[in-house]
C-alpha cells in the first residue's frame, strides 16, 4: 500500500470502518428506523473525519446536522470536486457535483460527511482481512 491516496485506510478494516460509522449514527440519537435507514444506505460508504481525507472523483454523502433537530435525512450526494478552505469563517467548502451535473457547495464543518469507498480500496481492505484471517 504505497500509494498515498491509500493512506486512509491504512491500519483499517471493513468491520472497523462499519464500526466507526454505527459509532457516528448512534452519535446523532436516531429513531431506530432512521438508524437502520442510514446505516443500509452508508453500507460501502467510511466517516470522513477531516477534509484531508476526501478524495477527488469520489462519491460522497453527507447529513446536515442541522437536520438532525427536526427531521433527519440523507443526500443523495455527488462527486467531491474541490475542497477550499475559507479563513474568514475558519471552515471548510467542499464543492460538489451530483448526477444532473449541478454544482453546489456544502460547509465540510456543519455536516457528518461519508465517502464511498472505491474498488481499489475494497480490494486492499479485503485483502488485508484475509491475510489477517490466515494467522
Amino acid at each position: 500500500m504505497t500509494k498515498t491516496e491509500n493512506s486512509t485506510i491504512a491500519n483499517m478494516t471493513l468491520p472497523r470502518i462499519a464500526a466507526r460509522r454505527h459509532e457516528i449514527l448512534s452519535s446523532m440519537n436516531l429513531t431506530p428506523e432512521k438508524m437502520e435507514e442510514f446505516e443500509r444506505k452508508l453500507h460501502l460508504y467510511r466517516v470522513i473525519e477531516s477534509p484531508d481525507e476526501l478524495k477527488h472523483n469520489q462519491l460522497i454523502r453527507w447529513i446536515p446536522l442541522r437536520s438532525l433537530e427536526t427531521r433527519p435525512y440523507i443526500t443523495l450526494g455527488g462527486c467531491l470536486f474541490r475542497v477550499r478552505y475559507n479563513e474568514e469563517e475558519a471552515i471548510h467548502t467542499v464543492t460538489i457535483r451530483n448526477v444532473k451535473k449541478f454544482v453546489f457547495n456544502i460547509k465540510f464543518e456543519l455536516n457528518a460527511v461519508f465517502q464511498r469507498l472505491s474498488q481499489e480500496e475494497l480490494l486492499i481492505l479485503r485483502a488485508v482481512e484475509y491475510v489477517e484471517s490466515e494467522d
